[in-house]
C-alpha cells in the first residue's frame, strides 16, 4: 500500500490515524528532505517496531531508526531529491512483505515507480498489454499501457519543485478495461467528440455509426481506439511507438485505417504525442489524447474544478442543444 501523506505535520498525524486502523501490520515510513525537528513529531506519532527510510543519513535519532537509506550522498542520479527518494523507496520495497504498508513522505514521488508492470500484463483477444515507463535526463517518468494508449501517470515537478502525478489514471490493467470513465486518459479514435446520431454522407453515401452517448456517436463508439491493445515497441528510454489497424467499417468507419502514435517524453519536461494514418478508402478521422490532468497533483482527495471561475476572452462561442450538439 502507498500511502503520500503531505511534506506536512497534518499528513503524518493522517498517516498515524492510518496505522492505528491496521495494528496487525508492519510499517515502512520513506522519508524526503526532513529535519530534525520533523523526524521527532514523526517518530513520536508512529509506531516504535516502524522502519525507516530517508535520503539524509545526520540524524539525532539514527539510534532508532532500523534502516538509513543514506543514499542522499552518494546514489543520486542528478542531485535532485526526487532520485533520492527514489532509491529509498526502491530499498523500502525490495524489504517489504506484501502485507506491509509503505509510506511515502513529502509529494507523491513514486507514483509511476510504484506501478507494477505486471499489473498491466494481460491477454486480451489474443494480443498482449503491457506498461511503458518513459524517463527523462531530469529523473521525470511518464508510464503509458498499450490498452487504449491510456497514460497513468505523470510526474513532474511544479514551478516551486514539488513532484506529483499530474494525470488521472489506474493502477492496474483491469481497471483501465473497466474504468466507469471509458475515456480516462487514453487515445481516442476513429473520431473524436460527438456525430449527431452516429451518421455521415461521404461520396453520397450515408454511414451509420455505433451509437454510446445518447443518440450520437462519440469518440469513435465503443470499441474506438480507447478499447484496443496497440501493438507497440518502446524506442528508447524517452520514446515508445504504438500502431493500430482498424478494419474496415470499424464501429462503422469506412475505409481500412492505419495509425501510428508516437510518444515522446524530452528533457524539458513536454510530453509530445504525434499522429500518422492513412487509409485505403476515403474516411473522416479526428484524433487526439484525453488526458484527465489535475495540475495540482493527484491526492486524496484529488482537489476538484467546482470552485474555480475560467475566462476566456473569445469573440465568439458555439451554442450547443441538450446533447452536446452546435
Amino acid at each position: 500500500v502507498i500511502c503520500d501523506t503531505g511534506h506536512n505535520v497534518g499528513g503524518w498525524e493522517y498517516l498515524s490515524e492510518q496505522i492505528r486502523k491496521q495494528p496487525c501490520r508492519r510499517c515502512r515510513i520513506v522519508f524526503g528532505m526532513v529535519d530534525d525537528k520533523e523526524i521527532e513529531k514523526v517518530m513520536e506519532m508512529l509506531p516504535e517496531d516502524a522502519v525507516y527510510y530517508w535520503t539524509q543519513a545526520d540524524t539525532k535519532r539514527a539510534v532508532k531508526v532500523e534502516r538509513v537509506a543514506a543514499i542522499g550522498d552518494r546514489l543520486s542520479l542528478n542531485g535532485s531529491l526526487y532520485n533520492k527518494v527514489m532509491e529509498a523507496y526502491r530499498a523500502a520495497l525490495q524489504d517489504a512483505a506484501p502485507e506491509d504498508f509503505i509510506f511515502v513522505g513529502g509529494s507523491s514521488y513514486v507514483v509511476a515507480e510504484s506501478l507494477k508492470r505486471e499489473d498491466f500484463q494481460a491477454t486480451i483477444n489474443g494480443k498482449q498489454t503491457d506498461l511503458y515507463l518513459l524517463r527523462n535526463s531530469q529523473g521525470n517518468e511518464v508510464a503509458i499501457t498499450n490498452y487504449g494508449g491510456a497514460i497513468v501517470a505523470i510526474m513532474v515537478p511544479d514551478k516551486n519543485g514539488n513532484y506529483a502525478n499530474v494525470i488521472q489514471g489506474h493502477d492496474n490493467i483491469q481497471d483501465v478495461i473497466n474504468s466507469p470513465e471509458p475515456f480516462l486518459s487514453t487515445l481516442i479514435g476513429r473520431y473524436g467528440n460527438r456525430i449527431k446520431e452516429g451518421k455521415f454522407q461521404l461520396n453520397g453515401k450515408e454511414y451509420q455509426l455505433a451509437i454510446n452517448n445518447g443518440p450520437n456517436a462519440l469518440h469513435g463508439g465503443p470499441k474506438g481506439f480507447h478499447a484496443q491493445v496497440w501493438d507497440a515497441e518502446q524506442m528508447n528510454e524517452q520514446t515508445v511507438t504504438m500502431c493500430y489497424v482498424s478494419p474496415y467499417l470499424e464501429e462503422g468507419y469506412t475505409g481500412e485505417l492505419k495509425t501510428i502514435v508516437t510518444f515522446t517524453f524530452n528533457d524539458e519536461n513536454e510530453l509530445i504525442i504525434g499522429y500518422q494514418a492513412t487509409t485505403n478508402k476515403k474516411t473522416i478521422i479526428n484524433l487526439t489524447h484525453h488526458g484527465f490532468f489535475s495540475l495540482a497533483g493527484i491526492a486524496n482527495p484529488t482537489p476538484s474544478i467546482d470552485d474555480l471561475i475560467c475566462e476566456i476572452n473569445a469573440d465568439f462561442f458555439i451554442p450547443i442543444d441538450e446533447n452536446s450538439i452546435p
